[in-house]
């Protein structure tokens, strides 16, 4: 899963690079769309950095408790039912 979120980080770097370079060679209405959705780009990234944040905390709380599990001996119990 986070290579996931690694693939679409850089996508959205790509796509906000490319649009910089538009941007940056458009005048008038054009060239404030483009930064519009540049901004729009920026912020999505943020979300996903977000999710991949609070995926890894998940992650880490799961890993805990298997091996919280695992020392104690009820990995059998935890599978059979």
């Amino acid at each position: 899963m986070q290579k996931g979120f690694k693939v679409l980080q850089d996508s959205i770097s790509v796509s906000i690079d490319n649009l910089k370079f538009v941007a940056e060679n458009t005048t008038g209405n054009n060239g404030l769309l483009l930064t519009s959705v540049i901004d729009t780009l920026q912020a999505q990234q943020k979300v996903v950095e977000y999710l991949s944040n609070c995926l890894d905390a998940e992650m880490s709380i799961k890993n805990r408790c298997f091996d919280f599990l695992c020392k104690k001996g009820l990995m059998n119990e935890f599978y059979s039912k």
